[in-house]
């Protein structure tokens, strides 16, 4: 097995006069070749996550579940070489951290992952070892779900009487009473109502509803060593 990274990074500093610049191109090449020793690694595994607003999704890196040609087996690391996390969505933030049980020792605590940001752990030589107390990864989608009361219309897509549409955004998901599934926020009238992308079904005032962002899509790829 051989996995490869490449990229590069440009610093531009500049002098406070703006008179001079300095320019530095530094490119770094990342390479495990197939083994158990120093820069080696015998074992790869990647996942693409759907993770909701305010929820968490923990990855045991000693369950590692692997399907080839129709077949689903384990994948049980001793030790992680590259750790790799991939924050696809542009409206939200994660953070990625220990799993509150058997909390993985790579992560001492939770990292902040930014919009269209990733995180990169990378320890070629000896790497870090997942045990059966330090195995899971939690990745976290830090939005916040909002909870409102309004007015609904069955057979209109407004939604009155919201205390304030501050907190709100044009796509969220909005769910209720009388709200069909999948429906967002297709516009905000003022600041009090908005407009759905599908009609309610029911007519209410006062109702309970939700909105948060979509999940976020999150990648994460793992190089290691099998136990």
């Amino acid at each position: 097995m051989s996995f490869s990274m490449q990229g590069s990074v440009q610093i531009v500093p500049r002098l406070t006069d703006g008179n001079a610049t300095v320019q530095v191109n530094a490119n770094r090449q990342l390479v495990f070749i197939d083994g158990t020793g120093a820069g080696e690694a015998d074992a790869y595994w990647s996942k693409t996550y759907e993770i909701s607003a305010g929820q968490s999704q923990a990855v045991d890196l000693r369950a590692l579940v692997v399907t080839v040609l129709g077949a689903t087996g384990t994948l049980v690391l001793d030790t992680v070489k590259h750790l790799l996390v991939f924050n696809q969505s542009a409206d939200t933030s994660l953070t990625v951290g220990p799993g509150a049980v058997d909390g993985w020792d790579g992560l001492a605590g939770d990292i902040p992952v930014g919009r269209s940001g990733t995180l990169m752990l990378h320890s070629p030589v000896s790497g870090v070892a997942a045990s059966s107390v330090s195995r899971t990864v939690a990745i976290t989608n830090t939005d916040v779900v909002h909870t409102l009361n309004g007015n609904t219309t069955s057979g209109q897509k407004a939604i009155t009487g919201l205390s304030s549409t501050t907190s709100l955004e044009v796509g969220m998901l909005v769910a209720g009473t009388g709200i069909p599934s999948g429906a967002t926020i297709a516009s905000i009238t003022n600041g009090t109502s908005v407009q759905l992308s599908a009609n309610a079904t029911a007519t209410g005032t006062g109702v309970s509803l939700t909105f948060r962002r979509p999940p976020a899509t999150v990648e994460i790829h793992v190089v290691g060593v099998e136990d």
